[in-house]
């Protein structure tokens, strides 16, 4: 049987800085450790899932996304895809929508081209709270 971890998040180096927010209510070490493995897809991750036996981890870019930003929704794609594409045994992903743009991210034509840039069947949404919401491609 194959082990399979949904919405394990990531970052971009890009990116990254939209969550430093969150360092003034964590503990300095646990936000230092956190950000180095959300950022980290290789070095750590894949022997921390060989240890947890995990055998697929399906990426998601961690909150906020790319809601701030005009469209990096194609760069941030890319870089995922990238990964996946070098290790497309051990990673699937999420493809990030536009959300900022609705028309964008509900065009099925642009939804399609960006999941299949990401490597991805499927896009996530994240209706406030960081809930995650999936549904399959149209």
């Amino acid at each position: 049987m194959r082990v399979i971890a949904l919405e394990e998040h990531f970052v971009t180096p890009e990116l990254a800085a939209y969550g430093e927010s969150t360092a003034s209510i964590a503990q300095p070490g646990a936000w230092r450790a956190a950000s180095r493995r959300l950022a980290d897809l290789t070095e750590e991750r894949l022997p921390a899932m060989d240890a947890a036996g995990v055998d697929v981890a399906v990426l998601s870019l961690n909150s906020p996304g790319i809601q701030a930003e005009p469209d990096p929704a194609a760069a941030v794609n890319d870089f995922l895809a990238g990964v996946i594409a070098r290790h497309p045994d051990r990673f699937a992903g999420f493809a990030a929508l536009p959300l900022q743009d609705p028309a964008a991210a509900a065009t099925p034509t642009a939804g399609r081209r960006r999941q299949r840039r990401a490597g991805s069947g499927r896009g996530a949404v994240r209706p406030g709270g960081g809930v995650s919401r999936q549904r399959p491609s149209a």
